[in-house]
């Protein structure tokens, strides 16, 4: 009998070596790693918690309820998944968030019933704390996104075709402004290029970016006129899911895109007074929130905007806000237009005489003398994409190695009977704005005694050439003594 309790001690206290070994081994393997596992009874209160990261037993939690440890609707909801498994007999594997100390962290937890003799007695569980994980899930997923839509934006772009040796000319006024764009290109300062349409505006913008420390990086543009009033402030600093009806998922806006590289805002002049706030805010310090979201949204981008309108002018009108156009101003280049830079048409003519032909499958070896003194007589208002469209009609139209110009275009142009139409249409425009004062907005302004909405009367003056200098007097100077 003493020889059966010696070999039944001796089996009791292998036995205690081995779960201490197993016990041993357990948080030997879950050193360090962000899991606590911990087991319940049938009322649901903790009897052995262990906490893998700091490598002991929790006692501080043992006798205590969920409800005891965390708010309310986590309490609930945690005891909802625990009593599935008491009745059901079956484990369960779900992602619970709680707050821990003050802080809200997330948990894959693990649940399988605990048994005695067949009978369930509680559960046993493991939560490993995925919170960390969580966010960089998140992060990759928001950088999924952003990349995802500037692929979108960069196929699109690839539509176009852009060169920077496109700056074609060695006239002085050119000179000029190349120069300027040399010196600034290197800096991080706000550009404000100025010149009429197809000056080449948006090349000057790709050249100063391509010459930047900022190459490497996206160059996003937008234009501003061609961009309907209510959806620019979206296309500008993106929005949130249900931020509005059709708002079915997340956007990225263009500036956010433009993050550590160049935004380029071409027609700045067409941005609508309620919008410019928040661009200016975006401007100053380098933040805006998307629509829908209250997030403040960082962003390091350098700025370039382009256009052909008079901003001074739009200030007087009360039309563009006065603080933004001096935030725009920092380093004003003006595009010349071809018509000072006549010199620089017949080098642009075989520029494109080339391009186009090797696009057709053509050979142009000869272009008339006289069709390129033609050439560069005419005002061309269109400017150089107005020249560059000509020249493609041309290589179009040629039979053989000399290029076929349609100077009758031309000279239809001039003597085109809708001239003196157009010529009554701009004398009365101009007799209008000298009545207003030089006004074009409001109820007293030209756009309303012509019957007009604003932009569509600043087209009109673009495309009849009027310049402010013709309806705006002079202030008048003191006479010499």
């Amino acid at each position: 009998m003493v020889s059966g309790m010696a070999h039944d001690i001796t089996q009791r206290r292998l036995a205690e070596k081995a779960l201490r070994t197993s016990e041993e081994r357990f948080r030997v393997a879950l050193k360090g790693s962000p899991i606590a596992v911990f087991n319940q009874d049938k009322n649901l209160r903790y009897t052995w918690i262990y906490n893998s990261q700091t490598g002991r037993e929790e006692n501080d939690y043992l006798g205590k309820s969920d409800a005891e440890l965390f708010s309310p609707e986590e309490a609930e909801r945690l005891s909802q998944i625990k009593r599935q498994v008491l009745e059901s007999g079956t484990g369960t594997r779900q992602e619970v968030s709680v707050t821990v100390r003050a802080k809200r962290r997330y948990f894959d937890l693990n649940i399988e019933p605990q048994r005695e003799a067949g009978n369930i007695q509680g559960i046993i569980c493991s939560a490993m704390d995925i919170t960390e994980l969580r966010e960089k899930t998140d992060q990759l997923r928001d950088l999924n996104k952003r990349l995802s839509e500037e692929k979108l934006y960069l196929e699109d772009e690839l539509g176009a075709e852009y060169n920077f040796g496109e700056i074609v000319g060695s006239s002085e006024a050119l000179k000029r402004a190349l120069a300027r764009v040399k010196t600034v290109a290197v800096t991080d300062s706000t550009v404000l290029i100025l010149g009429e349409t197809g000056t080449g505006k948006e090349l000057v913008a790709r050249a100063i970016h391509s010459m930047s420390s900022r190459s490497q990086n996206s160059f996003i543009k937008i234009n501003c006129a061609a961009v309907p009033t209510g959806l620019l402030e979206s296309e500008l600093f993106g929005y949130e899911k249900g931020a509005f009806t059709h708002a079915t998922s997340q956007k990225l806006g263009r500036m956010e895109l433009a993050h550590k590289g160049t935004f380029f805002m071409d027609e700045v002049g067409d941005i609508p007074l309620e919008v410019q706030p928040k661009l200016l805010r975006a401007l100053e310090d380098q933040e805006f929130e998307r629509l829908g979201s209250s997030r403040t949204i960082r962003v390091d981008v350098r700025m370039i905007a382009a256009t052909n309108h008079d901003l001074l002018a739009r200030v007087s009108e009360r039309e563009f806000r006065e603080d933004l156009f001096y935030r725009l101003n920092v380093f004003p280049i003006r595009m010349p237009p071809l018509r000072d830079r006549r010199e620089d048409i017949p080098v642009l003519v075989r520029h494109f005489v080339s391009r186009y032909a090797a696009r057709f499958g053509k050979t142009i070896e000869n272009i008339p003398s006289g069709a390129l003194q033609a050439l560069s007589r005419w005002d061309w208002p269109g400017n150089v994409r107005e020249l560059e469209n000509f020249i493609e009609r041309s290589v179009i139209l040629s039979r053989g190695s000399t290029l076929a110009v349609p100077l009758s275009e031309l000279k239809e142009q001039v003597q085109d009977p809708e001239d003196n139409l157009e010529a009554a249409e701009r004398e009365h425009i101009l007799k209008i704005l000298r009545e207003c004062g030089g006004r074009i907005s409001g109820e007293k302004g030209a756009a309303a005694r012509l019957g007009l909405n604003r932009t569509t009367l600043y087209s009109r003056l673009q495309r009849l050439r009027i310049s402010r200098s013709e309806y705006i007097d002079p202030p008048e100077q003191e006479p010499e003594p």
